[in-house]
Order: C-alpha cells, then sequence, then structure tokens
C-alpha cells in the first residue's frame, strides 16, 4: 500500500516524522523491514515537531536478508 510503505536507500541513521492531527492512542504498531540493528521510536506531545522524547528502544534479530516483524504492543 503506498500510504503505508517507505523505502529508503539504506543509509543511516533514517529518521521521519508522523503528524496526527490530534492526540491518538497507538495499541499496535508494526514494524516491517531488512537489516535493521536497533529500532528507536520518539514521540511528543508538543503541537509542532519538537520536545521529543524516547518511547521504543530495540535491538532486532539479524535474519541474514529475510523479512524481519517486529509487533509493538
Amino acid at each position: 500500500n503506498p500510504e503505508t510503505f517507505w523505502t529508503t536507500t539504506g543509509m543511516f541513521p533514517q529518521e521521519f516524522i508522523i503528524f496526527f492531527h490530534k492526540h491518538v492512542k497507538i495499541e499496535r504498531l508494526v514494524i516491517q523491514s531488512y537489516f535493521v540493528r536497533t529500532l528507536k521510536i520518539e514521540k511528543s506531545t508538543s503541537k509542532e515537531p519538537v520536545d521529543f522524547g524516547q518511547w521504543i528502544e530495540k535491538d532486532l534479530v539479524h535474519t541474514e536478508g529475510q523479512l524481519q516483524n517486529e509487533e509493538i504492543v
């Protein structure tokens, strides 16, 4: 789905910001990736993209070129 897919050149670190127009409760997050060592997710409750704090930091299992599936609940 082009609305939920993001591809990169593979350089790192990689960063992007997802913005919601109102506060939302994230109950489940699924990350599918290749060759990711560490996943860090930060969050902010500010109306501007500032004052981020760490939410998740997770070392992913190396899967030798296979798809990594991580579900965060």
